[in-house]
């Protein structure tokens, strides 16, 4: 007799089994701020990581907190670790075994301290005055609400900071005068609940070195005495005139006893009637730079040289080098005109000038009948391409063209 076996495929059997479903159940989690003396504390710039278990990467993250206490809904079962940050430093830590429907858990904040800052130059005693300072976190992340400004004294306001418990935590204090020169202090620790002075001794001196400043006509030629009545002034930020320099003969102009700091350089011409202004640059004195150039109608720097940026740390030794950026001589940069003067030399034989010309918006019957010339010359190679850049500058600048 024989018995016979059928199979019955898996996907059916799998049909047989009966379906159970299952739904993770949640609970939620109470946590509580509080001070060190037991108060509720303020919860604004606090951050939740919440770990499960024994993983290390946060089960979940909340970065920022709507009230306090603050409720979490998480799965139950787990043992989980608390970590609560404030202005992004490491203030505690809790666990709780998450087994029923409700958990609480207290964490203390501890006290902030504070720290009040004294800037001052290389010799350590000159007070850096109207400098901006800037606190900030290691990881950049924080930045306390407000800057300072140093006063007289060099000092800036106290400010109050959650302690740095955690060995990788610290600040990073920022000092800089005008906008490009700036100064790193770190690292800075805080004690909680103490008070604490910094003097901050920086790498600028308090007087620059004397400046020699040259005037060009074209990228290589300076200035002559047949060039017009020429003096350079040099305005802060704020447009305030600080100085005052004839140019000689020579097309030089010197300035001496000026602190670091950012500068605007103008080239005016005393003859030159509604015309005055021959040309302005940015310039950054940081206690090294002794040269200067400006050019015929320069704006700006938006001819040859970006402004510099120069920042500097407490290390040592200077973060990134003094940086001059020049803009490539056949193609000029501003914020709305780009001009290409290589690609048009090398289609010189089939480019008019009228092209030449409506490629950066300019239409011949809106512009001085000069400009078609130097379009010309500098195809022809009779000028340079730096001249021809100054001319179409000069009509951006006065309004010709936009």
């Amino acid at each position: 007799m024989k018995i016979g076996i059928k199979l019955i495929p898996a996907f059916i059997l799998i049909l047989l089994v009966p379906l159970t479903s299952y739904e993770q159940q949640t609970g939620t989690l109470e946590i509580d701020l509080k001070s060190v003396s037991g108060e509720m504390t303020d919860y604004h710039g606090m951050t939740l990581k919440i770990y499960q278990d024994n993983q290390k990467i946060p089960f979940k993250i909340i970065d920022s907190l709507t009230s306090n206490p603050y409720k979490v809904s998480l799965p139950i079962g787990y043992q989980y670790k608390v970590e609560v940050y404030a202005s992004s430093m490491y203030a505690n830590l809790g666990y709780v075994d998450l087994q029923d429907s409700n958990e609480k858990l207290d964490l203390i904040i501890p006290n902030p301290g504070s720290i009040l800052f004294t800037a001052v130059y290389n010799d350590g005693l000159t007070p850096i005055t109207n400098a901006t300072v800037v606190v900030k976190s290691s990881n950049g992340t924080y930045e306390y609400w407000t800057p300072s400004t140093t006063n007289e004294d060099g000092k800036t306001i106290r400010f109050w900071l959650q302690p740095t418990i955690s060995n990788d935590d610290y600040y990073i204090a920022n000092i800089s005068i005008g906008k490009n020169l700036s100064y790193n202090y770190y690292p800075i620790n805080i004690l909680q609940g103490a008070s604490n002075n910094i003097k901050i001794v920086t790498p600028w001196p308090s007087v620059a070195p004397p400046l020699v400043a040259t005037v060009y006509k074209s990228s290589l030629q300076k200035v002559s005495k047949s060039d017009g009545n020429l003096v350079l002034q040099l305005y802060d930020n704020n447009d305030n005139k600080i100085s005052e320099s004839k140019v000689d003969v020579r097309g030089k102009a010197y300035f001496s006893n000026l602190k670091v700091g950012s500068y605007i350089l103008r080239a005016i011409d005393l003859n030159g009637g509604n015309n005055r202004v021959w040309g302005v640059t940015n310039i950054i004195l940081d206690g090294k730079q002794t040269s200067v150039q400006i050019f015929k109608n320069q704006t700006n720097n938006k001819i040859l040289n970006t402004t510099q940026t120069v920042l500097y740390s407490n290390e040592g030794s200077v973060n990134s080098d003094p940086i001059t950026i020049s803009q490539n001589v056949q193609t000029v940069i501003s914020h709305d005109l780009l001009i290409d003067i290589k690609a048009w030399n090398d289609n010189s034989s089939t480019i008019s000038n009228s092209k030449l010309l409506s490629d950066v918006g300019i239409k011949a019957n809106h512009i001085p009948s000069w400009i078609t010339n130097n379009a010309k010359w500098v195809m022809d190679g009779k000028i340079t391409e730096i001249d021809f850049v100054n001319a179409i500058m000069y009509l951006h600048t006065s309004g010709i063209i936009k």
